[in-house]
């Protein structure tokens, strides 16, 4: 009953933050392409949403039997510092991709600007 809604508005939270900044972002690194750019963002943070909010879901079962409030408030550091720590590496690995898309489309477009000034 407490896991759940932490987890939940956390991942809401920070998806949220980083799909405002993550669209400037992109704008950024993806010179002159506004609809790659909204599309990305959005599929960029319906993955974040399904992997996360699943991923809390799953871990509901590895959980030990709750005897006591020690127990629990561990139990639930320990689990949210987790999904704290997947949100990191997620939004680090998304950033690496996003730069590496960006850099093959804007060689692809150097390349055919230059092709056609040729």
């Amino acid at each position: 009953m407490v896991y759940l809604p932490i987890t939940f508005y956390i991942t809401m939270h920070i998806g949220k933050v980083c799909y405002t900044n993550g669209e400037q972002y992109l704008a950024r690194i993806i010179n002159d392409h506004p609809e790659i750019v909204k599309a990305i963002n959005s599929l960029l943070l319906i993955g974040y949403y399904l992997l996360n909010l699943g991923y809390a879901a799953i871990t509901l079962s590895f959980w030990p039997n709750i005897d006591n409030w020690i127990i629990l408030t561990e139990t639930i550091g320990t689990k949210l510092g987790q999904i704290i720590l997947l949100l990191g590496v997620m939004h680090f690995n998304n950033m690496l991709m996003t730069y590496l898309i960006a850099q093959r489309i804007n060689r692809t477009q150097t390349k055919n600007l230059n092709h056609t000034n040729n």
